[in-house]
């Protein structure tokens, strides 16, 4: 099958569970495009796109079979803005196993192994309660006493299989009650400084070099100067990152239109504030060491 289903189906916003998830949808067991995403350490968009692109493709894929769904999340205002929430919806993908081989083919790893292997067991897991809930029931000999009393027994052993995953379920929630807690601590301290960041963030969670600068604390004239000493250099009239840290992921360059002409934007990303913060706190320590090794005449001691 070349194309996605059609229907769109949504889901819950967050995957949580410690094992890979398989669900049935329309009686076939499905992966979740997010829940691979994660597993796998990969960025969700990427995984869109590549599904996107394998049912774009128009080629014959088989049995794979990718149908569309959608989740809700709640966009909080950002710092100093007024306004309530709001729910912004986001696609993903669900997959049987045939399309699931085909997006995480090319994932390598001994991680990405071990979540390969754990879905394969994960499908197969799912295909054997199918077939058992599909097979038809024995037919039961009522004027058997032996049969009559294997069917009790059973449905003794029913009842405290269930009654022990009652107690499992009701130790699991109280477990969950407690991380759920403990997280919404965290989240209550670290807000103000996720806020503090997002308002010098623009689309796509890039900063300019001053504003970036203004996100560490330092001051924006100064610390692009500091940016020029390692990790800029001038290239047409703009301060443009060298190659390697371009490579490592800390800038991206943008062409952007400046009185009709076309010029290059340096922008950090979120983990290149990350890194630049700890360098610049670094270089402020041996600022601060070199200063306090001079004597009052401005000899160094």
């Amino acid at each position: 099958m070349s194309k996605a289903d059609n229907h769109s189906t949504t889901l819950p916003a967050t995957i949580t569970t410690p094992t890979p998830v398989v669900m049935l949808v329309d009686g076939e067991p499905m992966a979740d495009s997010r829940e691979i995403s994660l597993r796998f350490g990969k960025r969700h968009d990427h995984v869109l796109r590549s599904i996107d692109a394998l049912v774009a493709s128009g080629e014959d894929l088989g049995y794979a079979r990718f149908a569309p769904a959608s989740y809700d999340l709640d966009v909080l205002p950002k710092n100093g803005e007024e306004g309530r929430s709001h729910v912004r919806t986001h696609r993903c993908y669900r997959m049987n196993e045939a399309a699931f081989s085909l997006v995480v083919m090319g994932f390598t790893g001994g991680k990405a192994l071990r979540w390969k292997v754990a879905y394969a067991t994960a499908f197969r897991a799912m295909e054997t309660e199918l077939r058992a809930r599909q097979a038809p029931a024995p037919a039961l000999d009522l004027n058997d006493p032996a049969a009559l009393r294997g069917l009790l027994l059973g449905y003794s052993e029913q009842l405290l299989a269930a009654r022990a995953e009652v107690a499992q379920t009701r130790q699991a929630l109280v477990v969950t009650e407690q991380r759920a807690a403990v997280a919404e601590t965290v989240i209550a301290e670290t807000r103000p400084a996720v806020e503090f960041y997002h308002q010098f963030a623009e689309a796509g969670g890039l900063y300019n070099l001053q504003n970036a600068g203004r996100a560490l604390g330092a001051p924006p004239n100064g610390f692009v100067a500091w940016l020029r000493k390692a990790y800029l250099f001038n290239q047409g009239g703009s301060l443009v990152p060298k190659a390697p840290f371009i490579k490592m992921g800390l800038f991206e360059v943008r062409v952007v239109i400046v009185n009709d002409v076309a010029r290059s934007q340096s922008l950090v990303t979120p983990w290149g504030l990350t890194y630049l913060a700890k360098a610049w706190a670094k270089a402020e320590a041996e600022k601060r060491r070199a200063a306090s090794e001079q004597d009052l005449f401005g000899n160094a001691a």
